[in-house]
Parts: structure tokens; sequence; C-alpha cells
């Protein structure tokens, strides 16, 4: 028996440190959130999963983190200063899993 199949609940987006949105996972349509130093960072919430679409930035490390869908998951794009993580319920995440 595995037990421990969890979800996490909501996807935060943090500008220059301060938390401007937080996105339900569990909503089934697709949002996109445009952010960033020039409003140009386009984050996408869809399918239980957050991430980079679009970044001005050169290297595009932020895209290429691909997507976030366990909880305490984050990425971030350091010259737009945007950060994306998963968060959830206390509890949310099992701490192990017992066969």
């Amino acid at each position: 028996m595995i037990t421990g199949v969890y979800t996490p609940t909501e996807g935060e987006i943090y500008f220059d440190g301060e938390i401007v949105d937080t996105v339900n996972l569990a909503e089934k349509e697709e949002k996109k959130i445009v952010t960033g130093e020039n409003s140009s960072v386009v984050i996408v919430a869809k399918d239980g999963k957050i991430y980079f679409e679009q970044s001005p930035c050169p290297d595009k490390v932020c895209i290429k983190s691909g997507k976030l869908s366990k909880n305490g998951d984050f990425a971030s794009c350091l010259p737009e200063k945007v950060v994306i993580k998963i968060s959830g319920a206390e509890g949310n995440e099992p701490d192990a899993i017992v066969y």
C-alpha cells in the first residue's frame, strides 16, 4: 500500500520580493499573468502546474526551469526580479511514503 498522493493548491508570484498574485492550481482554466521589471514576463498556470512562458532575459534560465508541480518547487527570473513558487496547506506534501 502506498500512502500520500497530494496536489499542490496554489502558485505564488513575487515581484521585487513582494507577492503580487496567487493562483489556484486546482482550476481547470489556463491563466496567464504578466509581470516583471518591464511587464514583459509571462507566467502560465495550467493543469496543476505553473511556469515561465516568456521573458526578455538573455539566458532564459527561468523558462528552462520547466513546469513546476510539487509543493515547494520554485523558479526565478533574476534580471526581471520575478519568482514563482508552489505552496499549499501545511502538511499537503508527504514527509515519507510507506509501502
